[in-house]
């Protein structure tokens, strides 16, 4: 009888022994599992925040960008309307001139003939036809300086607006960059966060799964229900 306690007594120092075995293992495997998890998250919140931050800027470039692009449509559309005044104000001047040139050719070299003698018609004559010919070269002087100031104003006018259009295209070109960098980003926060996600699965399945892992001889650790 006595023999027989002592051996019991033996068997149940080998199952503790056995669990308490167990448990280091399950202590150490529960261990590394905490520490690989926290530096697997860790590294995916950094990346998360990383690509916020990226997200956030190329988003703030991306608004700037398109203020820019408005702007320079305006300036376009200004440039645009300039040229338009400059060539209706040149196209006013030659139809201007025309006139007027047609005008003064046709001034009456006399004041009226009849009574005039031949010699002071003929003095009057060229007193007029000088005259005349006086004032279309004033006309011509005048619309020289105007022709040439309207002019400079298209060739001004072109150059901005051939200048906003280059310019325009390429702030479409980088507008089109920053939409592409927030959409690179975006796509990084959505992977960092699902990578978050499967961390947190994985740790909540693999606990469970440690914890339930067989202690000895294929048995699993007791619990009061199969103590019973």
């Amino acid at each position: 009888g006595a023999g027989g306690a002592e051996e019991a007594g033996e068997k149940r120092s080998v199952g503790e022994e056995i669990e308490s075995m167990n448990s280091a293992v399950y202590k150490e495997a529960t261990r590394a599992l905490d520490a690989q998890h926290k530096e697997l998250v860790r590294k995916y919140r950094s990346e998360k925040g990383s690509a916020l931050k990226e997200k956030d800027e190329e988003g703030l470039r991306q608004a700037r960008k398109k203020e820019e692009l408005k702007e320079c449509k305006r300036g376009i559309a200004a440039a645009e309307a300039a040229m338009k005044v400059a060539e209706e104000a040149l196209t006013q001047l030659g139809d201007n001139k025309e006139e007027k040139v047609r005008d003064l050719a046709a001034l009456p070299l006399a004041n009226g003939g009849g009574g005039e003698t031949p010699g002071i018609g003929g003095e009057i004559a060229g007193m007029n036809g000088s005259v005349s010919a006086a004032a279309i070269r004033l006309l011509e002087d005048k619309h020289g300086e105007l022709e040439s100031r309207y002019k400079k104003e298209k060739g001004s006018a072109l150059e901005e607006f051939r200048g906003g259009v280059h310019r325009a295209k390429r702030l479409a070109e980088e507008l089109e960059e920053c939409r592409g960098s927030v959409a690179a980003a975006d796509a990084r926060v959505k992977g960092a966060e699902e990578a978050l996600r499967q961390l947190k699965d994985n740790w909540e399945e693999k606990v469970r799964g440690l914890e339930a892992v067989p202690l000895a001889g294929g048995g699993r650790r007791e619990t009061p229900n199969r103590k019973r």
